[in-house]
């Protein structure tokens, strides 16, 4: 299909184009590949388009996740398939636009659902969601989605970034000795390729165990528990913060939580603030903060300010998650057409 690969090829990073025109002649935009994906729901059916169901959820992935449109993408998924999956892949993708779009409630109703053939065996990553969701709202019971995930997972990614949500479970229920036992199986077991199990590994080798209050109200925010997440930030809770990566994320937090409850100039205040302090440091919060400014503009329409912070964020090089802030800061500037 050639919109999806439209959409695909705007999703490639600069640097690796050039790979991609030594086989193919492709070019496109997320937008442009979007437009044809949509035209082809419009103009077939399940009966004269074998690949109709794929469509229709490749399309609301990339409204979701490429577009930044996760609204648009479940609704795509309701109208086909209805608001109760009938198989797994359709229970993914639906709770992966429900936590993309900040319901994580419900996000947990579809996961807990049991999807399939009665008894089959589950997903493996779909334990590691539903554990991640639980731990974002606090649940006591989800370090059990982890453990499982850990039992069944044949692979390699994801294994640090599991014992790190169970260390941090430890540390949040007051279990320090059991924060650092996780911490230590950080170190000897998983790969170190994703985002996230590399930083899960920095956390482990230069044992940065996270600030309580923080590490909640961050989990909080993940969840779209944002009146919960702000409640955690007051204003002299930054004062008693001696460390200042701390600080760093504090205004961090609290610029992504304005942000999510549109409050959008307080949020550019501890957004920017974030940048002007730590823009040379090792840490993501200055990286990713750039992405939320260029994003906030974007949606305000002040489109050449958004490319300004886009271009920020690209310059900025954090010791972690630096390929994801920079893969989607190019997908601002593609969607506002600015590659």
């Amino acid at each position: 299909m050639f919109a999806s690969l439209k959409v695909a090829f705007g999703a490639v990073p600069d640097q690796y184009r050039w790979l991609v025109s030594i086989v193919t002649s492709l070019n496109g935009t997320i937008e442009e590949g979007l437009r044809e994906l949509h035209s082809i729901l419009e103009t077939t059916t399940p009966a004269n388009n074998v690949y109709y169901a794929e469509t229709v959820m490749y399309t609301a992935l990339a409204e979701g996740r490429l577009n930044n449109q996760p609204d648009r993408g479940l609704q795509l998924l309701y109208t086909h398939f209805g608001k109760t999956p009938e198989t797994r892949t359709v229970q993914y993708l639906m709770a992966n636009l429900l936590i993309a779009d900040g319901n994580n409630d419900g996000a947990i109703t579809t996961l807990s659902k049991t999807v399939g053939v009665q008894g089959a065996v589950r997903i493996p990553f779909l334990e590691f969601m539903l554990g991640e969701c639980k731990l974002f709202r606090g649940d006591a019971d989800a370090d059990l989605y982890f453990r499982n995930f850990l039992i069944t997972h044949k692979g390699k990614h994801f294994i640090k970034e599991a014992h790190q949500k169970l260390a941090w479970y430890a540390l949040l229920n007051g279990d320090r000795p059991g924060y650092f036992s996780q911490m230590q199986q950080i170190l000897i077991k998983g790969a170190n390729t994703t985002d996230e199990d590399q930083q899960a590994m920095l956390e482990a080798e230069t044992h940065a165990t996270p600030h309580p209050v923080l590490l909640r109200s961050r989990l909080y925010y993940d969840g779209g528990y944002y009146a919960k997440a702000l409640n955690e930030l007051p204003e002299s809770l930054y004062t008693t913060l001696n460390q200042h990566g701390h600080r760093l994320e504090y205004l961090y937090r609290k610029g992504r939580i304005l942000q999510a409850q549109k409050s959008y100039p307080e949020a550019l205040h501890y957004l920017s603030l974030t940048i002007s302090t730590g823009q040379y440091e090792k840490y993501y919060f200055a990286c990713s903060a750039a992405l939320q400014c260029g994003i906030i503009h974007e949606t305000l329409g002040s489109l050449p300010t958004a490319r300004k912070y886009y271009l920020m964020c690209l310059e900025i090089t954090p010791e972690t998650y630096s390929s994801g802030l920079h893969q989607k800061a190019r997908l601002g500037l593609n969607r506002i057409g600015e590659e």
